[in-house]
């Protein structure tokens, strides 16, 4: 879902805990880890409405991402 925003494209960042895929918005440092967090909200037995949930996203990152531009 978000993946197919213009805006973002997968990468791999690496750190002290490992790899991990995430989306990152343009040239900025706004990172979305998806992944983690559907996973964060599978294993605290939460209900993960994938399209709430990518909605709110891509609305935080383009503030965020705002601010870096």
């Amino acid at each position: 879902m978000l993946a197919s925003v213009s805006d973002l494209r997968w990468v791999i960042i690496d750190d002290d805990l490992g790899r991990d895929p995430t989306l990152r918005w343009n040239e900025t440092s706004v990172q979305i880890n998806a992944m983690t967090m559907i996973l964060k909200r599978v294993l605290m037995q939460e209900p993960v409405d994938l399209a709430a949930l990518a909605a709110q996203t891509l609305k935080v990152a383009r503030d965020r991402a705002v601010l870096e531009e």
